[in-house]
């Protein structure tokens, strides 16, 4: 009975005013309140970047520039449609020899949802001979674009 109420109820539009009238009940609210639907973690990551000369600070200009053209979205030849921005694999790398450190969380993969960048922090703007900025603090804002599941826990490890 349930089951036909609930299909009545999203054919008809009246939503949980036909469960009660029909049945004189309503859906226990609390179950909606333990889950709803799956969410999309992010991830905030904030890094201070200091050059130590202009070789480096155009390294860093170089890099700032991948990741905003990055998330930006694509355009189509015919500029008609676009296409969805670039996805980023992210992970927490081991110092030595490399791999990945399996007691820090794991992330599926991530979209760059938004990328500030401080050009003068602390309030002061100090520059290398060719106007190149001294300093950049910077802040990712990432989204997980699959939520995680209970099934995605199958390795050791904090897992995801």
């Amino acid at each position: 009975d349930l089951v036909a109420t609930m299909l009545v109820q999203g054919a008809t539009g009246l939503g949980k005013a036909a469960l009660q009238r029909t049945e004189g009940a309503i859906i226990n609210p609390n179950t909606e309140l333990l889950f709803n639907n799956p969410n999309l973690r992010d991830f905030n990551f904030s890094y201070e970047l200091a050059p130590r000369d202009n070789a480096e600070a155009k390294m860093v200009v170089n890099i700032i520039r991948a990741l905003k053209t990055s998330m930006a979205p694509r355009r189509t030849k015919s500029t008609l449609f676009l296409k969805s921005p670039n996805l980023f694999k992210l992970s927490y790398v081991l110092g030595r020899g490399g791999g990945e450190n399996k007691y820090l969380n794991k992330f599926k993969l991530c979209a760059l949802k938004g990328l500030t960048t401080n050009y003068a922090p602390n309030d002061t703007f100090m520059s290398f001979s060719d106007d190149i900025p001294v300093r950049y603090d910077i802040t990712m804002q990432f989204q997980e674009i699959v939520p995680v599941y209970q099934d995605d826990y199958q390795a050791d490890g904090v897992g995801y």
